[in-house]
């Protein structure tokens, strides 16, 4: 029996989810059930019961977003878990997600075997690559005048944000979130970043800049060496990535393209890959490894 999912189930859907995601603690998983923009009547995700006894789970994080002047309903599909032994019932946590016709759907964690369904279900490829940044050594090593100027502090970004912006702004501020103002005499880009745990194949563990939101991608590459001095002075972070959707065909200097091992996932009727960013998702909430780096499993991971 599949069921919608609520608050109240934390305590007993916890073990489930910390089964093989240990590195989330119990209020991290709260955070995919309750959130500061959740509105009241939609749905935190379904769990699968069996006997009374909660054996699968399948979140979804939803928010509004405007895309070309309308408002368009995201599902960000989170966490699709379920206990080994009822594995061949894991469909039927996709039957109300997938019912719901009148929204676009995300998978930003996708296994190879989620990512294989998905595509059996109508889903398309969002994103199959990812930049990786490094410092620019033509900003740093040559005293030239800044093309743009960057603000983070809060008053400025309060002040330059459009109404759009701003809510994103105030809707994510409250989480391990980095905020960025890039703006010229043209107008401004609106940067949205994390920064997660990176390991690489060796062993080393530090932080990476994962960039989530950019509101213009224009000034985004204008001022793409200033971002990146930036990153480095404040967050200690000597390594940014980037979906490539977000900086389309550009070259950038000093980046290396990295195939990502499983395709990001969409389903929509009306929106394009290149209208999806990684705000108000799991990116957010439960903030991953960096996903082009890390070699454990994914959320979506346990069907």
């Amino acid at each position: 029996m599949v069921v919608e999912a609520n608050v109240s189930m934390l305590d007993e859907l916890y073990p489930l989810l910390a089964e093989g995601l240990t590195n989330f603690t119990k209020e991290k998983w709260a955070g995919i059930l309750n959130y500061p923009w959740k509105k009241e009547n939609d749905p935190c995700g379904h769990v699968l019961i069996h006997k009374g006894r909660i054996v699968g789970f399948r979140g979804q994080i939803n928010s509004t977003m405007t895309v070309q002047g309308i408002e368009e309903k995201i599902c960000n599909m989170t966490s699709w878990i379920v206990a080994e032994p009822y594995r061949n019932h894991s469909l039927q946590l996709l039957s109300p997600l997938i019912k719901s016709r009148d929204c676009t759907i995300t998978c930003l964690t996708p296994s190879k075997d989620t990512y294989l369904v998905l595509s059996q279900i109508g889903f398309r490829e969002l994103e199959t690559e990812i930049c990786v940044l490094l410092p620019s050594v033509r900003r740093v090593w040559h005293d030239k005048e800044c093309r743009v100027s960057i603000a983070a502090d809060d008053s400025t970004l309060q002040k330059v944000l459009t109404a759009h912006d701003r809510k994103i702004y105030l809707d994510h501020r409250s989480y391990n979130t980095g905020h960025i103002v890039v703006h010229d005499a043209t107008g401004y880009c609106y940067v949205v970043y994390n920064t997660p745990v990176w390991r690489s194949r060796y062993g080393f563990r530090g932080r990476i800049t994962r960039i989530l939101y950019v509101s213009n991608q224009r000034l985004f590459l204008q001022g793409i060496d200033e971002i990146r001095l930036f990153l480095l002075r404040t967050e200690k972070t000597f390594l940014t990535e980037i979906d490539k959707r977000f900086v389309g065909a550009a070259s950038i200097p000093f980046s290396v393209g990295r195939q990502l091992r499983v395709p990001l996932m969409y389903k929509s009727k009306r929106l394009l890959a290149g209208d999806i960013s990684n705000i108000y998702s799991e990116l957010v909430i439960l903030n991953p490894p960096a996903a082009s780096r890390v070699p454990s499993r994914n959320i979506c991971d346990f069907f």
